[in-house]
């Protein structure tokens, strides 16, 4: 198979001159077509068969980047009821609805980095698809052209659920996000109540307290705040459905509770918030394991140039 790669950027003229400059036409000149679409590129990753090609977001607009249904709430499904001790991590707990344990090494590609083996996924492994059909295999280098598949794209919040007063402690977890990119979060805790995180894990691989916490069946779960695969800076670059409702207030999109959060541009660090932004859907319509999360993203130009372009600031 022949395949023709570009340094870009790739410029298609009808007439050379500009209007009202006489010289060379072309009478054929009509709106250009590609087979199968275009998409944006992960420059991350680089054109490079050893990091399976060329990777990207298929679409240019209106990218399709999550059509997924979250599997449902739960307090417990990443740490069961256990004594919070400072400076010791929390036992993970194993597979269950929603969780998956990694039996191997992951590498994920627009990092080229292995999320080790023990770590906990929720919502399934990220994947790619060929334009072909199948699921896309980096290893072999035979596919170039490969894209991130929206249906395994979900990462979502982790909340801490304490049952005496840990608000003089903190709850530090450390994971990957859906690029295989480490990420970390130091969540407060809470007397007797929920405390939830703002940054969308994808892996989690250990949750540890520390300062004063005094729970004795402290639990980790999932929950309802789900991230951005691409950077979202305003509203008007984002749609979003859930449970076939079209996200169209600012606040409270979903009634109850629910926010758009987008992009913190502070420069990142375990207290700050996600780097490519949220969606919280609320408290009326909880995830089920069947509700649908379907998001759309158009990138802005400014978003590819500041801010740490399409993906955000480098998480920390």
């Amino acid at each position: 198979m022949t395949k023709t790669a570009f340094t870009g950027p790739l410029i298609v003229y009808g007439s050379r001159n500009p209007p009202g400059n006489s010289g060379a036409t072309n009478p054929d000149k009509a709106a250009s077509l590609f087979d199968k679409g275009t998409a944006i590129m992960d420059g991350r990753a680089g054109y490079n068969v050893t990091r399976a090609g060329a990777i990207g977001w298929y679409n240019t607009a209106d990218i399709p980047v999550i059509d997924q249904a979250p599997s449902t709430l739960s307090a417990t499904n990443i740490a069961g009821s256990q004594p919070a001790t400072a400076g010791s991590p929390l036992a993970l707990a194993g597979a269950s609805t929603g969780i998956t344990v990694l039996a191997t090494a992951l590498q994920v590609w627009a990092s080229g980095n292995s999320v080790p083996v023990g770590a906990l996924v929720l919502d399934g492994n990220p994947g790619l698809v060929s334009m072909y059909g199948g699921q896309a295999n980096p290893a072999t280098g035979n596919t170039i052209a490969m894209f991130y598949d929206p249906t395994k794209a979900l990462a979502r919040n982790v909340r801490v659920t304490t049952n005496a007063d840990d608000s003089a402690g903190f709850y530090n977890v450390a994971g990957y996000d859906i690029y295989g990119y480490p990420m970390t979060e130091k969540i407060a805790g809470v007397s007797s109540g929920i405390a939830a995180g703002k940054k969308a894990f994808k892996f989690i691989t250990s949750i540890t307290p520390s300062g004063t916490v005094a729970s004795t069946g402290v639990t980790v779960g999932t929950g309802d705040v789900f991230g951005f695969p691409l950077r979202v800076g305003t509203v008007g670059y984002v749609k979003v459905w859930w449970a076939s409702t079209l996200a169209t207030a600012l606040a409270t999109p979903f009634s109850t509770a629910s926010a758009f959060t987008f992009a913190d541009a502070n420069p990142p660090s375990n207290t700050t918030g996600d780097v490519r932004g949220t969606i919280y859907v609320g408290t009326a319509t909880p995830s089920n394991g069947t509700r649908l999360l379907q998001v759309y993203i158009t990138p802005s130009v400014n978003a590819q140039t500041v801010d740490g372009g399409l993906f955000g600031l480098t998480q920390a």
